[in-house]
């Protein structure tokens, strides 16, 4: 429906101005109205309110009405799918992934937007991606047209950690944090078998898994130097997948040991990192949490460490080091600088006001430090 109301509209503007680049124009707003921008942001909360504090200051400073969208994070790519596939398509869409981009782009829900006009109308963004890192347009590029402004992300380029209970360590006689492959594969097994909680039942296990890609034992992996869901060079130059290489099978063999000793939880493959994994922390049925210590803040009072304190307050939560492997490797997966996307409603090709608006309260939240500082703080 939407690439024949494209087409349609493209011949329209090719019979009666005789050429595409007449079509853009900029709707009007009514006299005594504002104009109303409905914003999909990132879902950090999907039971967010509207008319919030930093709402209502973009609001003000902008002089707009904004219509903001809440999704839960989890529920976010599917919600998304059947709103633009209903025809609910909002002004302001966060992208993901790049295949969403495609996606969306391919079947007439986002408008393309090319560089010259961020950089007319956005300039602190454009020049900002363009020196920190070019390649991040990628991102939102579709067969040679621009779809959307991509995200940098500085935390991007750190590894995550994972997290130990501490007093479980103390209480099965290990005085040090694990360094080694081995060190942890120890400590997991005197958490699965010697009754680190003192209850006096076998209900705990030394560690769980995360059902996504980029998580998946990922301090294990990289103490074997593989990045078993990505392409890697190898020492000759050649690009391989690194899922058949020898060091996720050695990594894969570990795993297995440890599984079939009980040191893993049994249904570890239905476990999502930041949802039930952290809950089998906090509750108590597991010691040891692979790449998750580096998302959570202290301060939080929703952080892992501090929920396993609030359910145990005997319980001590520590960072875990990166886990050395034979040979002496250590890491994990990185996502780097490149993040997500915001693109914007098809519709909006033919408002170039409210596109212009948007672009306009996007650039300033990232150049002016008082907006800055508001928004972020």
């Amino acid at each position: 429906m939407k690439k024949m109301r494209k087409t349609a509209l493209l011949l329209a503007c090719v019979t009666l101005m005789g050429a595409f680049a007449g079509c853009s124009g900029e709707k009007e707003v009514a006299e005594g109205e504002k104009m109303t921008i409905r914003w999909m942001g990132f879902p950090i909360d999907g039971t967010g309110k509207p008319d919030g504090e930093i709402e209502k200051y973009i609001e003000e400073k902008f002089d707009v009405e904004l219509e903001p969208i809440f999704i839960t994070y989890g529920e976010y790519v599917d919600k998304k799918a059947m709103m633009l596939a209903g025809d609910d398509i909002p002004d302001v869409i966060y992208e993901f992934d790049p295949k969403h981009v495609k996606q969306d782009a391919d079947q007439g829900f986002i408008a393309e937007i090319p560089y010259e006009f961020i950089k007319k109308n956005a300039p602190d963004i454009y020049n900002m991606l363009n020196k920190e890192e070019p390649r991040v347009w990628s991102y939102s590029r579709v067969e040679d047209k621009n779809y959307g402004i991509p995200n940098l992300s500085h935390d991007g380029n750190n590894v995550t950690i994972g997290i130990w209970r501490k007093d479980w360590l103390d209480n099965v006689g290990i005085n040090k944090i694990p360094e080694t492959i081995d060190e942890v594969g120890d400590a997991l097994y005197k958490f699965t078998h010697n009754d680190p909680d003192g209850n006096g039942k076998d209900d705990t296990y030394g560690m769980t898994g995360a059902t996504s890609w980029n998580s998946m034992f990922i301090n294990v992996f990289g103490a074997y130097g593989a990045m078993p869901f990505n392409w890697v060079k190898t020492e000759n130059g050649e690009y391989k997948y690194g899922g058949l290489q020898p060091e996720t099978t050695q990594a894969l063999n570990t795993l297995a040991k440890w599984y079939s000793e009980g040191l893993i939880h049994p249904d570890f493959i239905n476990d999502a990192l930041s949802g039930t994994a952290k809950d089998k922390f906090a509750n108590g049925k597991i010691g040891y949490l692979d790449g998750l210590g580096g998302y959570y803040d202290k301060s939080d009072a929703t952080a892992v460490q501090n929920l396993t304190k609030e359910l145990n307050p005997d319980a001590e939560v520590v960072d875990s080091h990166p886990t050395k492997g034979p040979e002496g490797k250590s890491g994990g997966f990185i996502w780097g600088s490149a993040a997500h996307i915001v693109a914007f409603g098809e519709h909006l090709e033919e408002d170039e006001a409210k596109l212009k608006k948007i672009l306009e309260i996007l650039n300033t939240m990232v150049s002016d430090e008082g907006t800055f500082k508001r928004k972020t703080w």
